[in-house]
């Protein structure tokens, strides 16, 4: 791990709890920095008169580099994780303000444009053209894939209600060689959630 670049030890260094702190800073869900203080405080051999404080932890992880590199990395990796895990994002609504937003941007080009009784800045208007053309391509495929999903469920529950009236028994090692296969699990479960079991 590369040393502070100037300045004196921390209090961190000094009762050697680097490994420690850079762990605490790491660790999901994210801890404050009060928090983190208070454990490594708690498991250090920390004096109660030399208290390692937020403002300790904040100076500590702005002067060595390869900590604020590795926390930077941390928490990046944890919000893409949050946003393409999370039920909340909603990719095709936000192509959806995209793509609104691109459009009102070229009105906007548009109206200034002969307001002012001219043509729009070609360049501007023409990337702007190439993003709306771009975006509605993607909320395209991604409408495509829905309906192609759809059609796949459809015709599994099928498969399913099937198996249900003809062979009850081959039912559970059906949904189980589904669940096997790695890009099934997301249909079977949802077949299963729709109260086929």
């Amino acid at each position: 791990m590369e040393t502070r670049k100037r300045g004196m030890q921390s209090k961190i260094e000094k009762y050697d709890l680097v490994e420690a702190t850079l762990n605490l800073l790491k660790v999901i869900p994210k801890m404050t920095y009060q928090q983190i203080c208070d454990e490594i405080n708690s498991i250090g051999a920390v004096p109660e008169d030399d208290r390692i404080t937020v403002d300790n932890l904040t100076h500590f992880v702005r002067a060595m580099p390869d900590v604020r590199k590795e926390v930077m990395l941390a928490n990046k990796q944890h919000m893409r994780k949050v946003v393409f895990d999370s039920a909340e994002f909603d990719m095709l609504g936000h192509l959806k303000e995209m793509a609104a937003r691109t459009a009102f941007m070229i009105n906007t080009m548009e109206e200034m444009a002969f307001d002012e009784g001219t043509i729009p800045d070609p360049k501007g208007y023409k990337a702007l053209s190439s993003e709306l053309r771009e975006t509605l391509k993607q909320i395209e495929g991604i409408h495509k894939e829905i309906y192609d999903m759809e059609i796949v469920r459809e015709f599994l529950m099928e498969v399913v209600k099937t198996l249900k009236d003809v062979s009850p028994e081959a039912l559970p090692t059906f949904v189980q060689r589904m669940r096997g296969k790695r890009e099934n699990s997301h249909i079977v479960s949802e077949l299963l959630k729709g109260g086929i079991k």
